[in-house]
């Protein structure tokens, strides 16, 4: 066989190479995720065959995208991994790899991959923010934040990166560089339908205001708590919310107008429109790394408010669950079953704040310890009913959810446990929550184990519950006359 003959027979298989390459492209492109697999393994055993180590690497970093897009993150870890055995290099492969070793929570792995991403290309914007992420998960803040500061220079304005530096520059309290970057978060019409008009540094004076939702009910609540601050200097503000907030939010907030619905016309006579967090830029944009903690201002229904006093137990609130991505879900939640050492405390009566489906946790909970946990608020996330929850007990125990802000904002003492790396508004350090006075936190010391900050509660729970009995008790002897 001659040369060129040889040389044209290579010609051809790239050719039907790169034709079933554009192929599975297609496929992933129509988001045909299963055919797209099909196609790539296909043409990962042919490859292999004819010894096309780049294109057999190629396949199997398209089979490694495609079984992400199905939730297999085990098969596209070990198809990427595969990949990476080819020496078939590219940035998307490394980073995509990276991405869910660190959801998978094996950061170190992933740090690594974040390195050979940024090997190929050292300029790229979303290796640069997504290591840094990886190197807080492993407690590294100052090198994380170098990549940080470099990855502001590669990310395009609006891109979700950018606002994760946000959130990293707030939680260590540089609250002014961070509301500066948080303001180019994107999305905001996305999930209101309307367009905001509000620039950062306009003022606000002599405005009527439309201040939209645009957040879960943790940071409605949270963020809502300053419009009472801003209220003498604007014409009016209405805040548009979601419906189950809504009679909560009226009832809490005087002279301000909260609503489910706004007809067109209504919103085009409003002269400055922003989303709710950006209320955290005007109020709470301070130089120092503390802020001014925000007033406890959410009150319950009139018919549901009584007298704790009355009783010398303690009435405690308690969530175990987050909420979010299933990362983030799963790092800031734990079951029932890991509060059980406070659930066998005496002298304490238990009021579920847990949304969704809690019903069989609280039944083998009452068959192992014989306890009961009072169960009003169920999956039917009626906020009236988790009001009145928060406003029947002495004290929440919650994990990094919703129920925090409500104990917060209805003034309750809160005992909040938060992971290792928490969301910006609990810091990095210290046991005080900046946003509210009356929530303590409790940190987690290392990933995986909660032991001894569950211990950490059962005490401070017991110290709360003598504090009251012996508060009751003295109260008694007033009312009855005792005297010493």
């Amino acid at each position: 066989m001659s040369k060129r003959h040889g040389t044209d027979k290579r010609s051809r298989k790239k050719k039907e190479f790169d034709k079933y390459l554009r192929e599975i492209e297609a496929f992933i492109q129509d988001r045909n995720y299963m055919d797209a697999l099909i196609s790539g393994e296909l043409l990962f055993a042919t490859a292999l065959e004819e010894h096309e180590t780049d294109i057999a690497g190629e396949a199997l970093f398209y089979c490694g995208f495609a079984r992400a897009e199905l939730n297999d993150t085990e098969g596209a870890i070990a198809a990427y991994k595969r990949a990476v055995e080819t020496g078939y290099k590219r940035v998307g492969l490394y980073y995509n790899l990276a991405n869910l070793e660190r959801e998978t929570m094996n950061t170190t792995e992933a740090i690594g991959y974040y390195e050979d991403a940024l090997r190929l290309n050292p300029k790229h914007g979303p290796s640069m923010n997504n290591i840094a992420l990886a190197l807080e998960d492993a407690g590294r803040r100052d090198i994380a934040e170098e990549y940080y500061l470099k990855a502001i220079e590669y990310l395009p304005e609006g891109e979700q990166a950018r606002t994760n530096i946000a959130y990293t520059l707030l939680r260590r309290g540089r609250y002014r560089e961070g509301w500066k970057i948080y303001e180019q978060r994107p999305g905001i019409s996305r999930i209101t339908g309307i367009e905001p008009t509000w620039k950062p540094g306009e003022s606000l004076r002599g405005k009527d205001v439309l201040v939209m939702v645009e957040q879960g009910y943790g940071d409605v609540i949270m963020f809502a708590g300053l419009l009472q601050e801003i209220k003498k200097e604007c014409k009016s503000i209405t805040l548009l919310c979601d419906r189950r907030l809504e009679p909560i939010l009226k009832r809490s907030l005087k002279g301000i107008r909260a609503t489910s619905r706004l007809e067109a016309e209504e919103i085009g006579a409003c002269q400055a429109i922003l989303g709710i967090a950006s209320l955290g830029y005007i109020c709470r944009n301070t130089k120092g790394k503390s802020i001014k903690p925000v007033k406890p201002y959410v009150v319950a229904r009139e018919s549901s408010r009584f007298n704790n006093t009355r009783t010398s137990r303690l009435c405690v609130g308690i969530a175990w669950r987050g909420g979010g991505e299933l990362r983030t879900k799963e790092r800031r939640s734990l079951s029932l079953e890991a509060f059980y050492p406070l659930l066998k405390e005496q002298g304490i009566d238990w009021v579920n704040l847990q949304y969704g489906e809690t019903r069989l946790e609280i039944e083998k909970a009452h068959e192992n310890l014989g306890i009961q946990i009072s169960c009003e608020f169920n999956e039917k996330n009626d906020m009236e009913v988790f009001c009145e929850q928060v406003e029947r007990v002495d004290v929440v125990v919650t994990v990094q959810q919703t129920a925090v802000h409500f104990g917060g904002a209805m003034g309750k003492k809160t005992l909040a446990l938060v992971p290792k790396v928490p969301e910006w508004r609990y810091g990095t350090s210290g046991n005080r929550m900046a946003w509210w006075e009356s929530v303590e936190i409790i940190r987690q010391d290392c990933f995986g184990s909660w032991d001894k900050e569950i211990e950490a509660i059962r005490r401070r729970l017991k110290q709360l519950r003598d504090e009251k009995s012996e508060q009751y008790n003295t109260d008694y002897l007033k009312r009855s006359g005792t005297r010493f």
